[in-house]
Parts: C-alpha cells; sequence; structure tokens
C-alpha cells in the first residue's frame, strides 16, 4: 500500500514537472514555425523589408523606410567624361557583396537619380555610410574595389575585403577606369586610376601614389607608359612624364593591345607600333571614329569599319 502511494506521488511530481514543459516546447515551436514562415517564398522584397538569402539561408534582413522604392542601388556615373569608361549592356544593380555588405536605395520613384545610396551591413544590421555615387561598371572591378562619391562631392575608393577598408581617401574632384579588363577575371582592372582633383587630371595607383605629371588636358585612356589626353577637338599621346610621344595631334588615340590606333586630321585609320615606331597594317579612310570598333586579344586585333572587318592584324 505505501508503495502504490509513493508511485502516485512520484506521478503527480513528474506530471507537475514535465507539463508545463511540453505545453512551453509545444508554444515556442509554433512560434518558430510562425518565424520562419514570415517570409515563406523567400522573396526579396516582402511586407516591407528586404530579405538576403544565400542558397535558401537568411543572411540577414532590411527594414525600408519607403513603401515606393526600396532594393539593390545601380552603378551609377552622372559626371560627363571624355575617358573611354566601360559602358554595361544594360544598368545592372549591385549585388551583394561577400554575403554581407549592401548598397541600397530606399527613396521615392521621383528621386532615384538623385537619391543617396546606403551601404548596409547585414551583420551588424548597421547603416555605414550615404553616398552620392558609387561605380562597379556593371562587370566589378578587381579586388572587390568600388569607386565612391561622398556627400561632400569628393572621390575615393572602398574596398570589400576583410571588412570595409578606405583604400584611396575621398580627396578627389572625380575618378575612373580605363576600359581594361584583367585577363582572368574578366573585371574591370583598378592597378591604375584616373583623378581630377584642383583642376588637373593626372594619374595614380590603387594605394594613392601618383603616377603621372599634371595634366590640363582631359585623361582619355592610358597604360602602363602613356597617356592619352584631349583638348576636346584633338588628341594627343603623352609620356607619364609629360612629354609629347608622337609630336603631334591627332582625331582618335586609342590603345589596342600594345598597338595605339590613330586617326589623323585626314580622317586617315592605321595602327602604330609606339615601341618600335612604326606603322603596321594598312591606311584607311574613316568618315568618323565612331564607326571603327576592334576586337582585341592577345594575338591579334580585329579592326571593324561600320560592323564590317576590314583588317585582321597579328600581334607581334
Amino acid at each position: 500500500m505505501q508503495n502504490r502511494k509513493s508511485t502516485l506521488v512520484t506521478i503527480i511530481v513528474l506530471l507537475i514537472l514535465f507539463v508545463p514543459l511540453a505545453i512551453f516546447s509545444t508554444i515556442l515551436h509554433f512560434q518558430n514555425k510562425n518565424v520562419g514562415e514570415e517570409n515563406p517564398n523567400h522573396e526579396f522584397f516582402y511586407n516591407g523589408k528586404l530579405y538576403f538569402y544565400e542558397n535558401n539561408e537568411l543572411l540577414g534582413t532590411y527594414i525600408c523606410q519607403s513603401n515606393d522604392y526600396c532594393d539593390y542601388a545601380v552603378s551609377r556615373n552622372n559626371f560627363e567624361y571624355d575617358l573611354l569608361e566601360h559602358k554595361a549592356e544594360k544598368t545592372d544593380k549591385i549585388a551583394l557583396i561577400n554575403n554581407r555588405y549592401a548598397f541600397l536605395m530606399d527613396t521615392t520613384i521621383t528621386n532615384l537619380n538623385d537619391a543617396e545610396i546606403i551601404l548596409y551591413d547585414l551583420e551588424t544590421n548597421k547603416e555605414l555610410g550615404r553616398y552620392k555615387e558609387v561605380k562597379n561598371y556593371g562587370i566589378g572591378i578587381d579586388h572587390n574595389n568600388y569607386l565612391v562619391k561622398n556627400k561632400d562631392d569628393l572621390w575615393g575608393v572602398l574596398q570589400f575585403y576583410d571588412g570595409v577598408n578606405l583604400k584611396v581617401p575621398f580627396t578627389y574632384n572625380y575618378m575612373a577606369l580605363a576600359d581594361q579588363t584583367e585577363a582572368i577575371s574578366s573585371l574591370i582592372s583598378s592597378d591604375t586610376i584616373s583623378v581630377l582633383k584642383d583642376g588637373a587630371w593626372y594619374l595614380i595607383d590603387i594605394n594613392n601614389n601618383k603616377l603621372t605629371e599634371n595634366f590640363t588636358d582631359k585623361i582619355v585612356t592610358y597604360n602602363n607608359d602613356y597617356v592619352v589626353t584631349s583638348n576636346g577637338s584633338t588628341m594627343r599621346l603623352s609620356t607619364y612624364d609629360g612629354r609629347n610621344r608622337l609630336f603631334g595631334e591627332y582625331k582618335y588615340l586609342n590603345f589596342c593591345n600594345k598597338y595605339l590606333a590613330i586617326v589623323d586630321n585626314s580622317n586617315i585609320f592605321y595602327l602604330f607600333d609606339v615601341a618600335n615606331n612604326q606603322e603596321v597594317g594598312n591606311r584607311y579612310n574613316v568618315a568618323n571614329p565612331n564607326d571603327l570598333r576592334f576586337e582585341i586579344s592577345n594575338d591579334y586585333v580585329k579592326v571593324y569599319v561600320l560592323e564590317e572587318l576590314i583588317e585582321n592584324v597579328a600581334i607581334r
């Protein structure tokens, strides 16, 4: 009889202990289920928030302040500049960086062109800065570099490696990269950057070291040895120390691998090997330098005029 009473007491005690735990576990299960179903279809924008996923794993969220437009920012460049920068085929949004950082726009539709661009950290759920323009040229810049203009209208370079690093300080009135891609990555090379400061144009490297003399004419393009500048009507080829390399001015100059594409003042086009001081290929009359297009590889330069292939010049 005593054993039965002890057993009954034990059962009652266990029920007192475990029934509330079971109820609590059930409630917690449904609460977690509801959280998991907050965005059941894993939409990027849902119910006033942005959801960032990688392989269906939620990396973080951003609470939108505007009900009008809340999305990734686009690569923006409002400066009219003669530099031959890469032109993206379409306006692509700047993708999530290192599964952690996002350039966002949170504004009204009518303010899209002037809206500030927000740099947001998904890991800390914090806004890291606001900017007027961000450039990655649609196809991306090597080493996760981004050209950025701050709210004081000054340009610098942000690098996303282990965190966010201000690679080049915000001291320039403008900066841009020539349309030169890395062979392996196909990303725009940022080894050399064209900058404008206090009315002078010159080149710097990614560590903010000055590489050339100042130029009063705008920089059109460059390579490791020479700079092409324009005064608005004619172009010239100069060395990094500012000396005129070709002793003349031309309607069009552009680098094609180791060769230089030239259109002179008589509308004659030809390729020139600067290192060996000699023409390569043939001469052609062109009505407009804009009619020219080049396909460039390590082995050849294909020359098109009005999309017609006129010459295939081997690179020696």
